[in-house]
Order: structure tokens, then sequence, then C-alpha cells
């Protein structure tokens, strides 16, 4: 229960920062060209707070936090007597009204800029391309890739942390093949591993790299298991929180990710778990099926300790703030452009969208960043802020790039679209919206 308050928390505290951020672009710009606004609402449903100011601005908090909506004066505004020409949105130029409508998503841009730049800053640690360990029969293990192995670049970008190691892991995986470039400590000399992508099939809510094969060290989690899922196969066998992994089929279990590998190892058998409880061994038979009927749920719903890391495996970024700033204005473009490249696939079928997320995921993964602490926190709020600015701009009548599109075919037709078309084109525009966001939902409960 505590769990789910504070998964929550972080939910509408995450959603309330980049939904003013996002809604506050809109309004500066257009009060910077002194167009009327009407209203200024975060939030929708009943009023839990609301003031005007001396421009006449309603300001209003909604007892439903899913986004906002900035209300800009038009020509057929009927509360509207006197209407002055020069602030009714409609009247402005083309170039005005574009600017506006981008400016949302560019606030968005900004704030993860600012995120950023604040994490250089700081200095957060990371942790270097160390293979930690291999999982049996996998991908990895076949190329022959050894724990210890450090991958110094993907496909001929360097790579000095797992960080950027994963983001161009995501940028290529839809690609037929991926190059690692590894070597080991004692050994400079770099080996390319060719790996095919073709028969891989992955779903987007877990770790890339296990598909591989290849377990990162913050991923080196012991085999004390510290919390159950819900629901999951662990609740069904009555497993509980301070039991320790002992053996699966009668070979001793070292951590998560051993564990986890024999269990795939044996996904054709009975498996025998044993477990230690208080000093005492307990016996848990259970078939591969239930699992698989059980999509996996982290493998049985279990997560261990997490083994401390040696400063070995840490490196820290720290820059000054000059060097900050042009550094995470550089990752915010990156991360943008990434963001636009799934985006595409996905429209175009190249990547399932059993892997769209929507709230539920959002709730988990800010609660989780959270409980990390701040720097994690920050990190995934700026992640966050660019996925809402990109979508924004995404072509669809309901989002801002559907009014960027229109502003476009008048500027080429050089009169706007008729009202009609406008209209249908937001009823379907929404209906298509909802679809995706049932989609969405589908899939974060089906993870959940």
């Amino acid at each position: 229960m505590l769990n789910l308050i504070w998964n929550f928390s972080f939910f509408i505290i995450t959603l309330g920062i980049l939904v003013t951020i996002h809604e506050l672009g809109h309004f500066l710009v257009a009060r910077f060209y002194n167009i009327g606004i009407k209203k200024f609402s975060i939030g929708f449903g009943k009023v839990l707070w609301s003031r005007k100011d001396r421009y006449g601005t309603k300001f209003s908090i909604g007892i439903i936090p899913l986004g906002g909506y900035v209300k800009i004066l038009e020509k057929d505004d009927k509360c509207s007597k006197i209407i002055i020409k020069k602030r009714v949105f409609s009247e402005q130029s083309i170039f005005k009204r574009s600017l506006i409508i981008f400016s949302g998503s560019f606030a968005n841009f900004l704030l993860s800029t600012f995120l950023y730049c604040i994490i250089y800053i700081h200095g957060s640690y990371n942790v270097r391309p160390i293979i930690s360990n291999v999982i049996t029969n996998s991908i990895a293990d076949q190329l022959n890739i050894v724990p210890g192995m450090i991958i110094k670049s993907v496909n001929g970008i360097n790579t000095p942390d797992w960080n950027s190691v994963r983001m161009m892991f995501i940028h290529d995986m839809n690609n037929k093949s991926l190059d690692l470039c590894v070597y080991k400590i004692y050994d400079a000399n770099c080996i390319i591993k060719h790996i095919s992508l073709n028969k891989l099939n992955f779903d987007y809510h877990y770790d890339p790299f296990l598909y591989l094969g290849i377990v990162e060290p913050n991923f080196n989690f012991s085999n004390t298991i510290s919390y159950i899922e819900s629901g999951s196969v662990a609740e069904l066998l009555e497993l509980r929180i301070g039991d320790i992994l002992y053996e699966v089929n009668n070979i001793r279990v070292t951590g998560l990710m051993d564990f986890i590998s024999k269990i795939i190892c044996n996904k054709n058998n009975l498996i025998k778990l044993i477990i230690i409880r208080d000093n005492v061994k307990h016996i848990f038979n259970f078939p591969f099926k239930l699992i698989e009927n059980n999509k996996f749920k982290n493998f049985l719903g279990i997560y261990t300790k997490k083994n401390v890391l040696s400063n070995n495996y840490k490196v820290v970024n720290k820059y000054n703030i000059f060097v900050s700033i042009k550094k995470s204005i550089l990752n915010t473009i990156y991360i943008v452009r990434l963001t636009v490249n799934l985006l595409l696939k996905t429209v175009f079928g190249e990547f399932k969208i059993s892997n769209l997320s929507g709230p539920i995921f959002i709730a988990k993964s800010s609660g989780a960043s959270a409980r990390y602490g701040i720097i994690y926190y920050l990190r995934f709020l700026a992640l966050i802020s660019i996925n809402i600015g990109v979508i924004n701009l995404f072509p669809m009548p309901i989002l801002d790039g559907g009014y960027l599109l229109f502003l476009l075919i008048e500027k080429i037709k050089g009169k706007p679209l008729s009202k009609k078309f406008h209209s249908y084109s937001y009823r379907i525009s929404s209906i298509l919206l909802v679809v995706l966001m049932i989609i969405a939902l589908f899939n974060d409960l089906s993870h959940f």
C-alpha cells in the first residue's frame, strides 16, 4: 500500500511539473505578443483552486491531473462583447501562431536541458561498461563474451559508461545486427563481436541487454529476496521477503542473474527450487509453463537486494558550468532525435505496439527513480519531459503538431482550412488518441 502511495505521489508531482512547464511555454509567448489569454488550467474537472490576474486571465487547478491547457482569445468568443483585433490569436501572423504552438514543446526541451545541466554540475555516478556476468547458453555466451570484458563501442560509437551503451543499443536494436567492440582489462586490443538481431523478440519494459545474456554491474543483485510482485508466481508459491535463493535443479544459485539463467536453461523441464528461510531449506516444484503463463513477471516476480559496487566499476561525471551547458544541450538534442526515431519506427510497424507505455509505467518508474535519489529522479524527469515535447509535435490535429501542420497548409494555400475540416479531423484524432491510451494502459496492466 505504501509503495502504491509513493508511486502515485511522484506520478502526480512528475505530471504536474511537466504539464505546467509545457503550458507555461504557450502562455509566456502569447503574453509576450500581448495576445488575450482567457484561462490557464492545470488539470481537468472540478476546480480545486482559481484566481484572476490583472489581465483578466483565470488561473486554475483541476481535480484530474492528466493534462492542462491555455485558452487563448478568439474572435468568435461570445463572452467578449468588444474584442481588440490585435489581441485575437487567429488574427496573428502564421509565424507568431506557430511560435506560440511550438513553445509548449520547446519549454519541455528547455526543462530537460536545465535538469541535465544540474546533473552535470552536481556530478553523478555512472557505471563503467564492464560486463558483470554472462547468462549461460545466451547469445553473448555463444559469442565467447565473458565476464570482465569492457564494452568500448557500439556500432563504432564510443561508450564510456553503461548509460551510453544502453542509448546506443536502443537506438540501433531495430537494425539487423549490432557490432560490439569489447576488450579485456589486461588486453586493450579491441575484439569485434557481431550480433544478429533478426530473431530477437524484444520487450522494452525489460532491460534489452538481458536478451543477449549480458549482465551489467548495476544489475548484479544478490540472492536474498527483497520484494515480491502481487499476483506473481512467487506469491503463488508463498515465497517471502528475506528468503534466500539457494538451488535450481540441484545447482547452487549465486545471485539473481544466475538464478534467471538457470531457470532459462531448464525451460522444458520441471523446476525444483530450494530456498533458505530462517536457516531451514524449503523445496518448491513447479513447471516452467507456470512462468510462461504469467508473462514471466520479472522471473517469478522476485526482486533481490542490490550488491554494493566497488569503486572499480564507478565513474563520476562532473563538469564546470560552461561544459555542463554544452553537454546538456547536446544530450537533449540527441535524445530528441532518438525519441523521434523510435516514434517513427513504431508508427511504421517496425516496433511492436505492445512496447507502448502509459501512466502506470510512468508512475512506477517515477517512484522507482525517486527511491534511488534526487539525481536519478531528475534524469527520469528530463527524459519524460523530452518524450512529452516530442509526442506533442506529432502531426495529429488534437496535438500541437497537428495545429502546426494546419498552419503550414494555410501558408501554402494562402487561406486557412475550413472549420468543418477542423471539426472532423479533431474528432477522428481524438478517437485515435483514446485508442492509443487504452492500448498503453492495457500494456501497463499486462506488466503490472
